[in-house]
């Protein structure tokens, strides 16, 4: 499984289902770790408008995270759009309550690391 490193000017942010890492996000001044749970909490929100209930939506939302993780576990080809609606669907559980944000499931910010400069003696 090869991902791609994406890191924005204030670093990235990792998302992870059932202990694997499944997709990687910039971190940027207009999206940083705000952002992405706010796609989470938009999602539930134009779902619950357009008639879709709570429950509903857990098990949609949950389904998608498996069948992504299963995608991404036996490296099927996973578009860019896979990715973002995979995001938001980590969030949404999260808001819902239906994982935790820990090791295993959840959300890692990855802040950019200042580079140490060489000192050389001559």
């Amino acid at each position: 499984m090869t991902l791609y490193k994406k890191v924005g000017s204030k670093g990235s942010i990792s998302l992870h289902y059932k202990g694997i890492m499944c997709s990687i996000f910039p971190l940027t001044n207009e999206k940083n770790e705000d952002y992405y749970v706010k796609m989470g909490n938009d999602g539930i929100i134009r779902h619950l408008k357009d008639g879709y209930g709570i429950k509903k939506q857990i098990k949609i939302l949950t389904s998608y995270c498996e069948l992504f993780v299963s995608r991404r576990y036996h490296k099927q080809k996973v578009s860019k759009i896979d990715h973002i609606i995979f995001c938001q669907a980590l969030m949404g559980l999260i808001k819902l309550k239906q994982i935790e944000n820990d090791d295993k499931n959840g959300w890692l910010c990855l802040k950019k690391s200042k580079k140490k400069k060489n000192i050389s003696s001559t």
